[in-house]
């Protein structure tokens, strides 16, 4: 199969593109300029730690016996108390009765409201941060297979879990490896050997842009994945380039932070009970 080239381009070029499908080798521009923005759903990541859970309250305890074992430069006590005063857990929620009315009214908005989700695998591999070799599947028996050379740092890509696209919501689960050429023709000279790289054709540098190279380009549904990623990196490169250069910073800050302060291994205390049978609420067990 001949390759064929995809670039990202506005909507005003777009319609002029319409009539350059036929041929695998025109560059094409994906989308259509009625389409619903593609938009990236939930948090990007920028590195930024999550907040610190509050503490929680310990009950006073009686402890009955202690075992103390040591591990690792560790301790651990394992006290084993009577029962505290805690509160019952709740009794287990009942199903939903689904002959009431109420029910099958919530159950029909829920429908009607639900948005289509697709899993999107990808397997990407990024040169020199400037180019990409991807990956991804559709499953089916048998899965289809497609491959494709972008001009997109796709660790741009890394910061989020899901985008939208033409009103699908893709799951985004992607693998990413990356490659430094110099470092590793180095490496390889050490030991009298060349490194041999895959062939990548030539992209645009203006634009986001990817050519495929494996797999059918007429597969709406296969090309809707990489369509999409790159409509969305049109739109978010400026957030997602900033998100990513913020992701790397917090790492080496955090990398600096270890070095100079390396944990220590901390102590650890474990109190457990056995709750009477009769307070378990038909629960499985009796050890919290």
């Amino acid at each position: 199969m001949k390759p064929a080239a995809r670039s990202v381009l506005g909507p005003i070029l777009a319609f002029a593109w319409l009539g350059c499908h036929a041929s695998a080798q025109d560059t094409v521009t994906p989308g259509d300029a009625t389409v619903d923005a593609p938009k990236i759903i939930g948090p990007v990541a920028d590195g930024t730690p999550p907040p610190e859970p509050p503490p929680r309250p310990m009950p006073d305890v009686k402890v009955l016996n202690t075992v103390v074992r040591h591990e690792g430069g560790r301790t651990i006590t394992m006290n084993r108390v009577e029962p505290p005063d805690l509160p019952e857990l709740p009794p287990p929620v009942p199903p939903p009765d689904l002959s009431d009315p109420k029910v099958q009214e919530w159950l029909a908005k829920m429908r009607e409201n639900a948005r289509e989700t697709r899993m999107a695998f990808v397997s990407a591999t990024v040169y020199d941060h400037e180019r990409t070799l991807l990956r991804w599947w559709l499953p089916g028996d048998p899965p289809k297979n497609f491959e494709a050379w972008s001009n997109i740092d796709f660790n741009h890509l890394c910061g989020f879990g899901s985008y939208e696209f033409e009103g699908v919501e893709y799951a985004l689960l992607m693998g990413i490896g990356n490659m430094d050429t110099e470092k590793w023709r180095q490496i390889m000279a050490n030991y009298g050997r060349t490194l041999e790289l895959p062939e990548s054709p030539e992209l645009p540098v203006d634009r986001p842009a990817y050519l495929v190279t494996d797999g059918d380009t007429t597969d709406e549904d296969g090309m809707a994945i990489m369509e999409g990623l790159h409509h969305l990196y049109a739109r978010e490169k400026d957030q997602l380039a900033a998100a990513y250069e913020a992701r790397v910073q917090a790492r080496i800050e955090r990398e600096a932070y270890l070095k100079a302060h390396p944990p220590k291994p901390m102590d650890t205390v474990i109190h457990f009970w056995r709750r009477p049978r009769e307070a378990r609420n038909g629960l499985e067990g009796g050890v919290r």
